[in-house]
């Protein structure tokens, strides 16, 4: 009996330790996508499931304050969504990253001690992030298991995107010099070594997503390197590391999602939401295709035909076919429009 108490009283420990937290109402395990509220003046979230008929049927509430942005939306790693909440908006002070799971809605909190982090990528072992801090940028990494931390400081540059690929973490970081914005990409391993740098300037600057279509990473970037409107996509090879840039002839490319042989590229300004285009690129004929919606697109996700937008206020999905989208349904997003706080939508995510 001492030895089944003392086991019991071990597996509370470890579980508080590590910020275990099981969602203790019934989850509604049954919905098709999520969407992510929150704000900068509360420790507050919410996140609302719909149905794939665009029906409401849960909620979570979340006591984490700026859970997230337009500019660094949640990842995705095998049915676990990560996320990082950075508290109240003038003081940014959690240092964590959320694990939520999708499959029962439990959460688990990993502490990185660094302030006002933002991309992050993750794997079956580790989770990397990145900040910027008095001009210095930090990658971090955190082992899941342990919940150790080790950082790499890049010394007068802004990191803004991270990705993986593989075994190797990808990079992005940019800094003016005299008239223009210099632009790297560095190739990690696993220990935050640098195993090789890339300077990229000619593709752009304010790199903002990735796709990883086979060996390929496809990234964006919204802006050219005189921080002027960019039109470019580009594609590295993980092989031979050799860069190719795409001109989409269509000014602010943002996010990109893979659909068959297609990338799916908005076009978008995120801080203005100036541009309301949606490139098909076929990477096998490498021809293109670009449509006009009547909305901004400040995030997608796509699955089978069905494609998902989201906006300042709505999220749209649509059906893809062929050339051409037809539009099968919208909600209005915002659930705390009501709040005396000033609530935002920071991301959606498909299940």
């Amino acid at each position: 009996m001492v030895w089944i108490r003392l086991t019991l009283l071990f597996i509370l420990v470890i579980g508080f330790l590590t910020g275990c937290k099981r969602n203790t109402e019934k989850f509604a395990g049954d919905y098709k996508f999520g969407i992510i509220e929150t704000t900068g003046q509360d420790n507050d979230s919410v996140i609302t499931y719909y149905n794939q008929e665009l029906q409401k049927v849960y909620t979570q509430e979340l006591p984490f304050g700026s859970m997230g942005n337009i500019f660094y939306n949640p990842i995705i790693f095998e049915d676990k969504l990560y996320t990082i909440p950075q508290g109240l908006a003038n003081e940014k002070d959690l240092k964590m990253v959320l694990e939520l799971d999708l499959t029962n809605g439990d959460t688990k909190e990993y502490t990185i001690d660094q302030l006002a982090m933002n991309s992050l990528s993750a794997n079956a072992d580790y989770i990397f992030t990145c900040n910027t801090y008095n001009g210095n940028s930090y990658i971090n990494r955190c082992h899941k298991q342990s919940q150790e931390v080790i950082e790499k400081a890049f010394i007068d540059i802004y990191i803004s995107k991270l990705e993986l690929a593989g075994d190797k973490l990808l990079a992005f970081g940019t800094k003016r010099e005299e008239n223009s914005l210099v632009s790297f990409l560095y190739l990690l391993d696993m220990e935050l070594n640098v195993l090789k740098t890339i300077n990229i300037s000619k593709s752009g600057s304010s790199h903002y997503k990735t796709a990883l279509v086979g060996d390929v990473v496809y990234f964006s970037s919204p802006m050219n390197q005189y921080d002027q409107p960019g039109t470019l996509i580009s594609a590295i090879s993980t092989k031979n590391l050799t860069v190719k840039d795409i001109d989409l002839k269509t000014a602010y490319p943002s996010d990109i999602i893979p659909y068959n042989e297609f990338l799916v590229i908005a076009h978008c300004n995120l801080v203005t939401f100036e541009g309301n285009q949606l490139t098909f690129y076929n990477t096998k004929k490498e021809t293109m295709n670009t449509i006009n919606l009547e909305h901004p697109i400040l995030q997608m996700n796509i699955e089978g035909d069905d494609l998902y937008i989201m906006s300042q206020e709505k999220l749209y999905q649509y059906k893809i076919s062929g050339k051409s989208l037809a539009l099968t349904g919208e909600i209005h997003m915002l659930t705390k429009s009501n709040a005396e706080e000033y609530y935002y939508a920071s991301g959606f995510f498909l299940r």
